[in-house]
């Protein structure tokens, strides 16, 4: 007589608590994660929201309702990056015999994420105005992406400026999302290559005899050598279409002639090929004549 092993249920899972002090376990880390979630989602929101909205507001503003930048880079006389930067501490959560509260949250960010503590807004100004926003670091929530970064644009947001792109009615739809950055609005040209990079191009030719970026004469060269022969190609081959419609056309009017003077009882000659035929016009005459 073989033993089967007993399955496993929620009683087992807790043999010194009863089946309903388990569930109420179960329940309370249900609802505890849920608070902190929905914090990170609408942090995330107005990370993402500032990323829209600062979008044409001019430095002074910036600095008026986000504060001094903590590093600046002068890329030109018309373009520039500032950098903000923030930290936070996380509090340890404390455990208990009743409610786990520290290895749920532990669980929960092990598998979703959102224990970031650290920002950085970079802002790109073209003409003193600000022409895209990016966030870096571990800057995630329990629920959305970019949370943390919130701390930093809160003032702006609060209290907007007149120089800022106000996004309008966003909810439930529009350009605001909790889980992606708006998209980046077209760059000029002096923001964004120097005078190295407007001279070179990438060119992904598969070449492996080339390198990838090449000189802008290079590949407006090689870009017109590419056309040049294609055009080369294109008129040989319509060069070739036309001559054997050509030749096709003669044989054509050879056989019929042919076939109307044997109907009319007249003497059948030696076929000669039609004049100027070409030669496979004139290998196509002769086996039609054979026939």
């Amino acid at each position: 007589m073989k033993l089967r092993a007993p399955r496993p249920t929620l009683r087992r899972a807790c043999p010194t608590k009863p089946l309903r002090r388990c569930a109420w376990v179960l329940l309370a880390a249900g609802l505890g994660v849920l608070p902190l979630a929905g914090c990170g989602y609408f942090d995330s929101r107005d990370a993402h929201r500032a990323q829209f909205e600062f979008i044409g507001m001019t430095g002074f503003d910036l600095q008026a309702c986000a504060g001094i930048p903590g590093k600046t880079a002068k890329l030109n006389d018309t373009t520039q990056i500032w950098q903000y930067a923030i930290t936070r501490t996380l509090p340890t959560p404390q455990g208990s015999t009743f409610i786990p509260i520290g290895d749920i949250v532990s669980i929960y960010q092990s598998f979703m994420g959102g224990a970031g503590n650290n920002c950085t807004m970079i802002v790109r100004l073209d003409h003193d105005r600000v022409s895209e926003v990016h966030y870096a670091g571990n800057d995630d929530e329990y629920l959305g992406s970019d949370g943390i970064c919130s701390m930093i644009v809160r003032g702006c947001l609060r209290q907007a400026e007149a120089t800022m792109h106000p996004a309008g009615s966003y909810w439930p739809l529009g350009p605001v999302s909790a889980t992606r950055s708006p998209q980046i609005p077209p760059q000029s040209t002096s923001a964004t290559y120097s005078k190295q990079s407007g001279s070179y191009v990438p060119v992904f030719d598969g070449n492996p005899d080339l390198p990838t970026i090449r000189p802008v004469s290079q590949a407006r060269a090689e870009s017109r050598g590419a056309a040049v022969r294609q055009y080369d190609i294109d008129a040989l081959q319509k060069r070739a279409d036309a001559q054997a419609k050509a030749a096709a056309q003669q044989v054509l009017t050879h056989v019929q002639a042919q076939a109307q003077a044997k109907g009319a009882g007249r003497a059948h000659a030696p076929a000669t090929p039609a004049q100027n035929c070409p030669p496979d016009c004139a290998a196509a005459i002769t086996s039609a004549e054979g026939n």
